[in-house]
């Protein structure tokens, strides 16, 4: 393929999401405006003739910039198309430390994002499957600890400023554009002990739960628990679905030894490890 007859613009909601669906790519159109339409996001689609070849979707969370999509048509992978886009993603935010999510099984890709900075930092697996017995959730959640629980709320466009802390000190980064997004489309939970934030999580409709972070691990499996719960009474999940990172080990054991399943998995590369993932349950692969 000649690169000089594809053009390779920067491109609106709409137009990003026309791409995407040329592509096949699966996403979720209030998402994807929330992440095109903000002054820190950006997606470039590349065409030749009209026809949609490619496709690359980058935001900015303070000093962070991420992937969150880079997809090229079937047929012409390996031909400088995927460089290209993601060129140009990055072009806004050169600056920035760089991470994204992988498909595990995308060698191609992994070796371009690694090219750009962007190293395996560790696994994130998709785990689903039936909601756990109402009754073990309750007795998982009661646990050690006495956490005091409280509705995550918007006001004048914020929520807690806890929420940025426990994510820098777990995903490395704060993502405070996103939170109100997330207590709009979802449903968001802070955790405390003796006045003092140690965590939070948010489910979703689709019995999807996430994120969540927690200030200590011993803390993790107990709001794991009452996460699952709140989405099986809120929403009336029967079927539920998590991103969790390979270095998550309670995370990981709970969920398996109550029966869910590995369903796919990424690599999450970035220039430097986040900082503590071992307490952390991630969004979506394009938002980890």
């Amino acid at each position: 393929m000649n690169l000089a007859d594809v053009h390779v613009a920067r491109a609106d909601a709409g137009e990003a999401l026309r791409a995407a669906r040329a592509l096949s790519v699966d996403w979720r159109r209030e998402w994807l405006e929330h992440l095109v339409e903000a002054p820190d996001g950006a997606a470039f689609v590349a065409t030749r003739d009209g026809d949609v070849l490619g496709l690359a979707l980058g935001y900015r969370r303070g000093e962070a910039w991420t992937l969150a999509q880079l997809a090229v048509r079937e047929g012409l992978r390996g031909e400088g198309l995927g460089g290209a886009l993601l060129a140009a993603a990055i072009a806004p935010y050169e600056a920035c430390e760089r991470t994204a999510a992988v498909p595990a099984t995308a060698c191609d890709a992994l070796s371009l994002a690694a090219r750009r900075a962007m190293v395996p930092q560790g696994a994130l697996l998709e785990l689903s499957g039936s909601m756990p017995g109402e009754r073990t959730l309750a007795e998982i959640a009661a646990g050690t600890y006495h956490f005091t629980t409280a509705p995550i709320l918007v006001e004048r466009g914020r929520v807690s400023p806890a929420i940025g802390t426990l994510d820098r000190e777990t995903r490395g980064a704060p993502r405070e554009r996103d939170y109100p997004w997330f207590a709009e489309h979802g449903s968001g939970v802070l955790f405390s002990l003796a006045g003092e934030v140690v965590g939070y999580v948010f489910v979703w409709p689709d019995g999807t739960v996430g994120p969540l972070a927690a200030a200590s691990t011993s803390y993790l499996t107990q709001m794991l628990a009452f996460a699952l719960h709140a989405a099986a009474t809120a929403y009336r999940a029967s079927w539920i679905r998590l991103l969790v990172p390979g270095a998550c080990g309670r995370g990981l054991r709970l969920l398996l030894r109550h029966g869910l399943r590995v369903g796919a998995a990424w690599w999450w590369c970035a220039e430097s490890a986040p900082a503590d993932l071992s307490r952390y349950v991630a969004f979506r692969p394009e938002a980890p």
